[in-house]
């Protein structure tokens, strides 16, 4: 009869977590390709998505706005050239200083007007290059379980505990076994690993009262008797 119950069981359990997959596997894949239809979208530049009125605006920029802006600064550079050489008595108490702060000014405000455009455009190109990185960031892979694993007594005593209804868990898998972090450049010396595999986390927090505490350390007691 137990036979029977376990095998029911076993089935709906299979049952449960085919479904679960089944369910998870076809959201990351829509997640994956909405992201990717939105980076394709909105990663395209100013010149694919309309040739025509992205030159115009370039155009514009050379030969409208930066002629304009060239003449405002120049007046503004001059003004303060002037103004700065009659407060010092018509530089009779000048300090050189003044003059490369100002030709610095000056020299900053004409890379700045006359490269504008270019500036706006590598901050788009920053931009595209995030959204274009985030297209594809949810990874398959083969199987949950890696090369790095708790041991066999951690997972054993997590078992024990779940049916004393004390829910633990192993400490957080080191990012670098992660499978979505496999070529991401790591450094370590083996001590992360050597604590995962043989960590553990116990419930904690406010709300784990005194006879919580004694009741967990009274299960692992008898789990390491056993």
């Amino acid at each position: 009869m137990d036979s029977i119950l376990e095998k029911i069981e076993q089935a709906i359990k299979d049952l449960l977590i085919g479904w679960i997959e089944s369910n998870l596997t076809n959201m990351f894949t829509d997640v994956n390709d909405k992201v990717g239809t939105i980076a394709s979208e909105v990663g395209r530049t100013p010149s694919a998505w309309n040739s025509g009125i992205y030159s115009m605006i370039r155009g514009l920029s050379e030969n409208v706005i930066v002629p304009i802006a060239g003449i405002i600064i120049t007046f503004v550079l001059c003004y303060e050239l002037i103004s700065m050489i009659t407060e010092k008595n018509n530089m009779h108490e000048m300090d050189t200083w003044m003059f490369f702060k100002w030709f610095f000014k000056a020299a900053v405000a004409i890379y700045l007007v006359t490269n504008t455009f270019d500036i706006v455009m590598a901050v788009f190109d920053i931009g595209q290059n995030v959204v274009a990185g985030a297209a594809g960031v949810i990874h398959a892979v083969d199987s949950a379980t890696t090369d790095c694993q708790p041991n066999d007594n951690v997972e054993a005593l997590r078992v024990f505990m779940l049916a004393k209804k004390v829910e633990c868990r192993p400490v957080w898998k080191p990012m670098h076994k992660q499978p979505v972090y496999k070529n991401a450049p790591a450094y370590v010396n083996g001590v992360s690993e050597a604590i995962f595999k043989v960590g553990m986390c116990l419930p904690a927090g406010p709300y784990v009262t005194d006879e919580d505490v004694k009741y967990i350390v009274e299960c692992i007691k008898e789990a390491i008797i056993k």
